[in-house]
């Protein structure tokens, strides 16, 4: 990161980290331009979460196998996950926890852009258009078994994870 150590008295990083290169370097950099005494707040999405792990089986029969070598996201998925790579970096008074909510989305095209917020998105920007195409119509197909009134019914299980930099 850009920016000078100690710069900040607030770090955020919501449903993000699987999405960089090294999480555990981006990380350090967190800790590196908190200041001492400074609050880091990270969210990811569980893997107990209903609605991901419905999409993740419902993927797995129209995504093309991942390429040997090929590594999956990194895992943020349980809150002993996200409170070690937090401790690892240097933060201390760690909390964790879990929770969990409905969400409601408008129609079908909704809750398909809700899916490029989650580690979901890796797999399907790496697609050719046409194959994306594909993959995005038979998702949209399966998705009316969540449909009810009002909209493309979901429960998200969401982790959070908060610490402080250490003074010393």
């Amino acid at each position: 990161m850009d920016f000078p150590d100690a710069s900040f008295d607030q770090v955020l990083c919501g449903f993000a980290l699987w999405f960089f290169p090294h999480p555990e370097h981006a990380l350090r950099e967190f800790f590196r331009v908190l200041k001492p005494g400074g609050v880091i707040g990270v969210t990811a999405w569980a893997q107990e979460c209903p609605v991901l792990r419905w999409c993740l089986d419902e993927l797995a029969s129209c995504l093309p196998a991942m390429a040997p070598g090929q590594s999956p996201s990194p895992n943020f998925d349980a809150t002993e996950s996200i409170g070690a790579a937090l401790r690892q970096a240097g933060f201390g008074a760690v909390e964790t926890e879990a929770e969990e909510a409905d969400f409601i989305y408008r129609d079908e095209e909704e809750w398909w852009l809700s899916l490029w917020t989650t580690g979901i998105r890796r797999r399907l920007e790496g697609l050719e258009q046409s194959e994306l195409h594909r993959v995005k119509t038979q998702m949209l197909r399966a998705a009316q078994v969540l449909k009810r009134d009002g909209g493309v019914h979901t429960r998200w299980r969401a982790l959070l994870g908060l610490a402080r930099k250490p003074f010393h």
